[in-house]
């Protein structure tokens, strides 16, 4: 028994004297090989991040020659994908607006953006908005509806907050009620009745479970998140009855799939529809091009 035990004492002073050994070993090192790190990554060459300067001893070069010429390339990928992406759901020969060049944006959403999900897949920085996408591709805008919205004390209609993995949070769907839109707004529509486009987004992403019933959230126990508002069904009956457009495009700016049996009721009058999920930074440039016909959507 006791020649067992000196045997076990034995094997742990060992191993723990090679583990001593081994743990000094590996500071000396690391110490040698950040003083001599410049000729070792010559040497060995470098797992490099970034596209500018000298290149050549990395292991994965960049294969753009500038950063400049690298940022337009993602530009140019984002676009495509948005482009690519974008499905058109209905058309009644409304689409594409070839004629049709002074533009009614309908929706708080129209002044705002969905350009990703939430958590590690958000996109921050400068991204553009539908407005400008518009303008470049030849249309006019009504700014006094527009600024209505941008200037808005509503949120952008989307819900937010995520919270634990659940519904909670704040998921309230705030379009703007028809009772707040004042005559000098009314009265805007006229000089921008080429065609009205209504735009509907709601958002998604890790850690944001979406109410499956809205009675928390200012809306009906029988509606879902991914259902229209009341507020979203009045602002369409309202631009119907108005009577004063030519055509009405529905833009549904969503990640999820939403319930869209409204664009088929005669009661809400949309003549095309067309879905898009996030655009990224700049893939909104996109959806002008498809609105005019420059691009064909999928679908």
């Amino acid at each position: 028994m006791k020649k067992k035990k000196r045997g076990k004492k034995g094997f742990i002073g060992l191993t723990s004297t090679m583990m001593i050994i081994g743990i000094v070993l590996t500071v000396a090192l690391n110490s040698v090989a950040a003083y001599w790190e410049k000729p070792l990554s010559d040497y060995f060459g470098v797992i490099g991040e970034g596209s500018t300067g000298d290149t050549s001893n990395y292991l994965f070069p960049s294969e753009f020659a500038s950063e400049e010429e690298r940022k337009t390339a993602q530009a140019d990928l984002t676009e495509q994908i948005v482009a690519e992406g974008t499905v058109l759901l209905k058309n009644n020969g409304a689409l594409p607006f070839t004629d049709a060049k002074k533009i009614s944006l309908f929706g708080i959403s129209s002044a705002g953006k969905i350009v990703s999900g939430s958590g590690s897949g958000a996109v921050s920085g400068e991204v553009k908005s539908l407005k400008e996408s518009l303008i470049a591709s030849g249309y006019e805008i009504n700014e006094t509806l527009y600024d209505f919205y941008a200037n808005s004390t509503h949120s952008h209609g989307s819900g937010a907050a995520h919270g634990g993995g659940s519904a909670k949070g704040d998921w309230k769907i705030d379009e703007v009620p028809q009772s707040e839109y004042a005559s000098e707004v009314f009265n805007s529509y006229a000089s921008y009745n080429d065609a009205a486009i209504v735009v509907f987004s709601r958002k998604g992403g890790e850690g944001g479970d979406l109410p499956t019933e809205m009675s928390r959230f200012g809306g009906n126990a029988e509606d879902n998140y991914l259902s229209l508002s009341q507020e979203e069904k009045d602002l369409l009956r309202s631009i119907k009855d108005s009577g004063t457009f030519a055509k009405t495009l529905v833009i549904i700016n969503s990640a999820g799939a939403m319930e869209l049996g409204f664009v088929d009721q005669d009661e809400y009058g949309v003549d095309a529809a067309l879905w898009y999920t996030g655009t990224g930074s700049n893939g909104i440039d996109a959806i002008g091009k498809v609105i005019n016909g420059e691009i064909n959507p999928s679908g």
